[in-house]
């Protein structure tokens, strides 16, 4: 679609790995989202869940956003708010947020670093 358009907004509503993906699934995932130039891309509670995927390790070169997650202790978000961007002269924002009953899982964001 990029070759096609490079003004195409590319955008992902999250959700990216199954309960059940395995690591090396996972990065294969990240690597084909990598490949096509994603814009911005929302954090879904599935992309959190699991230790091994943390932000950190595997989702800190992509262009996730979420506007609602907080870290429990003082310092930056994990992932920024919005982003804005520039497609044929025009300014776009683009922002995500998670539902909150996601959180009611017991996810822990400390341990997302």
């Amino acid at each position: 679609m990029r070759a096609d358009d490079p003004e195409l907004l590319l955008l992902d509503t999250g959700d990216l790995f199954g309960v059940e993906d395995r690591l090396r699934k996972a990065e294969a995932v990240l690597e084909l989202y990598r490949l096509a130039s994603y814009d911005l891309i929302a954090l879904g509670d599935q992309d959190l869940l699991r230790g091994e995927m943390a932000p950190a390790r595997l989702l800190e070169s992509l262009p996730f956003a979420c506007a609602n997650l907080f870290p429990l202790e003082e310092g930056l978000p994990p992932f920024p708010a919005a982003r804005v961007l520039t497609r044929r002269g025009v300014k776009v924002g683009l922002t995500a947020v998670i539902h909150p009953d996601c959180f009611e899982t017991g996810l822990d964001l400390a341990a997302l670093g």
